[in-house]
């Protein structure tokens, strides 16, 4: 809806520069886009070039007469598709061959209150003839001196002892305020002129695009009485929240609606004028509602450039009305998908092909072409993508009669997000079902076909996540920062146990380093589950390490051992539990500060205990199901947005598979003399799951199912070694030793042996490795190979 400016000035510009700022800070619909002057050194065309406008200096010197100036000075203006001309401080009289180029699109601002003291010097003869009120005005320029039809004036008192220049000070101020407010009503077309002498400003909601009053009838200009043209809103929503209202909004603002289908139906029956978009179209609705919109009469009416006389000219050809609003919400595929999903739908053997059918007629294909097609012509089309901004537009169209430049950016800037995010979840959908496809013609015994591309990973990654809570800060307090959910169940359901879909029964909100620490305590706990037959598992996790973890009999022992593991560390960590709390267990938990607790479930006693800890975060969910869920190969569903890992870097997404443990301790390789006992293998598969869960450089030290000494992040592995058998202590003697990564040095299997260590556990592949087993042989040390290294940055 912003119109093109071109200014001619001879002098220091400063309406000019009135008129950039207004254009600039979005006060006016308008941009100057050409200055010109008759004076080389005019402050005026530097103002321009400061603000990369065009600057053009038109020497009248080089031509024989003033027409030929002036026709020359058209040129460039046309050339530059101005739509307005405004005169600000242009000190040489207009040609006829100028007026008859912009017809009643030329303004200029004169310093007295005409029709009195038009000409050059409007000041001294007002003070000569002891006027009590002066001030300026802003007509329309015609062949006459400053005698053209009035659009705007400000009074000026005149003060005792006034002289020129005390008096042009104080109308230039007003000058300043009310120029750009007369080219706004311009660019608003809300101005007529009656009669071929008084200028009307029409009320807000009445007017046509000055675009289109400046183009209309064959370029003709603003013509007396010229018919108006209403603003045209397209509205085709799926959510109909606040619709009615903000229909008889924009229809008491002047805009003649237009919509499709149910939204159609919807305003008609509130009693709101609407006409039918296949009125517009001249076609009806076609393949079952498939293609309604789909239409040059639409999308040109949409896309035309408005400052593009061209395009205005084209539509006009075709009997194609502009659109200068446009709200659109979509087909609620996510919502639909998710309902099955719910309901078993989209898995059914007898079900699921009716589910993707119905799936797939909920893409919406033209409600995105259209949000789509005004997103890109924001300049002159206001963008409306959810209910939560009818009010906002509302106001703007209100206060202002337009939607300012930045807010319409801003909601450009919103609607391709919202068309981005709508795709990426329809191929995080259709990824599932390509996956779940495969896997189903895999199960028959039959060979799938190659897949289409090739690889892991898709050559373009889109993955689609909607925010599920804003957090109060990030790592550190000056950190901003949300928590963001995968929008679909199936994926969601398919990993299992995800914090996303956690139930927070008790405490303050999660922080941004609750989250974080409660999923590595998740994902460890995870790891040591067996299943409901299994022992039990708790694992405590602070600063994304585990500090204390175990497995026993029941939950209760399993969460007293984890808790001796290092009662220092735990003050203030995350626990994770494979099983239910009761109130036993409960009264344990609220004897140290914990910020979190995640569980299967908390029965109504052991709630009532942890009352006593109201800050304590409680979480209900299931624990262990993304692993078992994993093992039955049904995590494949989860698509990139479940399955991948993925880590920011400046600029770029390192993604990755989980790192999962595939080879189990039946399939290590013992490479010393001396086996692991039954004893020291089952601990060594647990020191080995617990490692793989604690950053890099790792060590682990366990014994009877507990973890007793823990080295983690160093930069050198001997170093983590040290830590971990320092943590253990005595405890130390008799244990086994897990390694993430091979050992470089025998180093680290003398500090194990010092400390008493009898059993290591590492995946080898050290060029030293030979240096590493003879070690272990003259300590009497068991050590077995795996073959897997397990590293986490």
């Amino acid at each position: 809806m912003s119109i093109r400016l071109g200014v001619l000035a001879s002098g220091t510009g400063t309406n000019l520069q009135a008129i950039i700022d207004a254009s600039e800070q979005g006060r006016i619909d308008a941009a100057v886009v050409v200055v010109i002057s008759d004076r080389r050194d005019a402050l005026a065309l530097r103002r321009a070039e400061a603000h990369g406008i065009k600057a053009a200096w038109v020497n009248p010197r080089e031509y024989e007469t003033r027409d030929a100036h002036d026709a020359r000075v058209v040129e460039i203006l046309k050339s530059h598709d101005v739509d307005l001309v405004v005169l600000a401080g242009y000190m040489r009289l207009i040609t006829r061959t100028f007026i008859d180029a912009f017809p009643r699109r030329i303004m200029n601002i004169h310093p007295a209150l005409l029709p009195s003291f038009p000409g050059k010097d409007g000041l001294t003869p007002a003070l000569d003839y002891g006027v009590k009120v002066s001030g300026c005005t802003v007509h329309f320029v015609d062949a006459g001196t400053d005698s053209g039809p009035i659009i705007a004036q400000a009074a000026v008192p005149v003060l005792e002892g006034d002289t020129p220049e005390t008096l042009a000070r104080r109308i230039h101020a007003e000058e300043h305020r009310i120029y750009p407010e007369a080219i706004q009503l311009f660019a608003q077309g809300r101005l007529r002129i009656v009669n071929d002498r008084r200028v009307e400003i029409l009320p807000e909601g009445q007017s046509r695009t000055a675009r289109t009053a400046a183009t209309a009838d064959a370029g003709s200009g603003l013509t007396p009485d010229a018919p108006l043209r209403a603003r045209r809103a397209l509205l085709s929503v799926h959510d109909k929240t606040g619709l009615v209202e903000f229909a008889r909004g924009l229809v008491g603002l002047g805009f003649e609606l237009v919509s499709s289908g149910g939204t159609a139906r919807t305003i008609a029956e509130a009693g709101v004028p609407v006409t039918p978009v296949d009125d517009v179209t001249g076609f009806p609705e076609m393949l079952d509602g498939r293609v309604k919109t789909l239409h040059p009469a639409v999308h040109g009416g949409i896309l035309a450039r408005r400052d593009r006389r061209g395009h205005l000219q084209e539509i006009a050809r075709h009997g194609i009305v502009p659109i200068d609003l446009v709200a659109v919400n979509l087909y609620p595929f996510q919502a639909t998908v998710n309902r099955q999903t719910e309901r078993g739908e989209d898995l059914g053997e007898d079900t699921r092909e009716d589910a993707f059918a119905e799936a797939v007629e909920n893409i919406d294909i033209g409600g995105p072409s259209m949000v789509r097609s005004a997103a890109k012509n924001h300049a002159a089309v206001v963008i409306v993508t959810d209910p939560s901004q009818y009010e906002m537009v509302l106001g703007h169209l209100k206060t202002s009669g337009n939607v300012p430049p930045e807010v319409r950016r801003e909601l450009a800037l919103i609607a391709f997000r919202r068309t981005a995010y709508y795709d990426a979840t329809i191929a995080a959908y259709l990824e599932g079902v390509v996956e779940r496809d495969r896997a189903g013609v895999a199960r028959r015994g039959q060979a799938p076909a190659p897949p289409v591309a090739a690889g892991s990973f898709p050559d373009r990654l889109v993955l689609p996540f909607e925010k599920a809570y804003d957090l109060r800060y990030g790592e550190n307090p000056h950190q901003k920062a949300a928590f963001y959910r995968h929008p679909l169940r199936r994926a969601l359901l398919d990993l299992g146990a995800t914090l996303p879909e956690a139930t927070q029964l008790q405490g303050k909100e999660l922080s941004y380093n609750n989250i974080a620490d409660a999923e590595a305590a998740l994902r460890a706990a995870e790891e040591l589950d067996e299943g409901p037959d299994g022992p039990a598992a708790a694992v405590a996790v602070k600063h994304m390490n585990p500090c204390g973890a175990a497995v026993a009999r029941d939950i209760l022992t399993a969460y007293r051992l984890t808790f001796e593991s290092d009662p220092v560390s735990i003050f203030g960590g995350i626990v994770a539990l494979t099983r239910p709390v009761d109130a036993g267990l409960a009264a344990e938990l609220v004897r140290t500060f914990l910020e979190v607790v995640l569980a299967p479930g908390f029965t109504p006693e052991a709630l009532e205990v942890l009352k006593a800890k109201p800050n304590i975060r409680l979480l209900a969910l299931p624990v262990g199901a993304a692993r078992r869920a994993v093992a039955a190969g049904a995590a494949g569903s989860a698509g990139a947005g479940g399955l991948f890992e993925a880590k920011t870097v400046a600029g770029g997404l390192l993604v990755q598979t989980p790192d999962l443990i595939e080879v189990t301790p039946s399939q290590w390789k013992p490479v010393t003399k001396r086996r692991p006992t039954k004893a020291e293998l089952r601990d060594l598969s647990f020191a080995w799951k617990v490692c793989k869960h604690v950053k890099s450089n790792a060590i682990t030290v366990a014994k009877a199912g507990q973890l007793i000494g823990v080295g983690a992040g160093q930069m050198n592995r001997v170093d983590s070694v040290r830590l971990a058998v320092g943590h253990a202590g005595e405890k130390a003697r008799g244990a086994v030793m897990a390694s993430d990564a091979f050992f470089p040095f025998p180093d680290s299997i003398e500090v194990a042996d010092r400390a008493g260590i009898t059993a290591i556990v590492q995946p080898g592949g050290s060029l030293k490795d030979e240096e590493a087993i003879r070690a272990c042989e003259a300590a009497g040390m068991a050590m077995v190979f795996t073959g897997e290294r397990h590293f986490r940055h």
